[in-house]
Order: C-alpha cells, then structure tokens, then sequence
C-alpha cells in the first residue's frame, strides 16, 4: 500500500506543478496584463555541502547577491527549466505507478480467489 501512497503523491506533485505553470496564462483582473513569474518574490538559495576537515563547516550558503541573479536567469530560462523539471516528475511518477504493480497483481489474484468463494457459495 505504500507504493500506491507514494504513487499518489506524486501523481498529485506533478498535477498541482502543471496547475501553477498554467497561472502563466491568466489575466490579472486589475489590468488585464498576463500573469509574470517575480525574482523579487521567489527565494532562491543554494547550498553546497562538504568538509574541509573533520569539525569543519559542512554546508557553505550562496551568497545573498548570487541568489538575486541565480532568480533572475532562472525566470529568464523559465521555459526550459520548468520543462526539465515537469519531464524529471513525469519520470518519478510513471516509476511510483510501476512500483504498484506487484501490489495491483496481488490484488488481482486475491480478487480472483474472493470471487471464486463467494461464487461458488451461491
């Protein structure tokens, strides 16, 4: 039942993405002007991890003016970037529904032998 969990989840990951890409299109009802993606209001932060020594620091932010511009070109390629991110949660999806695959067979089988039971008690 867990992969059929994890199927769920991320069945409902990539539609709630395509949902949100799609504000893209919408109107704003003040001026009529297309929906935008906003660097400003987006937080963009990354971090690298590893160990210059044992009791080092670990994880190293980036810095405050890289995340701006990291923002900015990730809006300016937003059309790539989105279109690599819904391809990589199609994949991950379409492998949690075959991972449920074992569980659907099993199912199947024990659906079979209720049916059989339950028919031959008529």
């Amino acid at each position: 039942m867990e992969s059929y969990k994890t199927w769920q989840q991320a069945r409902q990951n990539l539609s709630r993405a395509r949902e949100w890409i799609k504000l893209l299109g919408d109107k704003d009802s003040q001026d009529g002007r297309p929906f935008s993606l906003s660097a400003p209001h987006g937080n963009v932060k990354m971090v690298i991890c590893g160990q210059h020594c044992a009791g080092g620091q670990n994880y190293w932010d980036s810095p405050e003016a890289f995340n701006r511009v990291l923002a900015e070109v990730m809006v300016e390629n937003f059309q790539f970037i989105s279109g690599k991110v819904i391809e990589k949660m199609q994949k991950t999806e379409r492998t949690a529904l075959i991972a449920c695959k074992d569980m659907v067979d099993t199912m199947n089988e024990e659906i079979e032998v209720a049916e059989k039971s339950t028919l031959g008690a008529e």
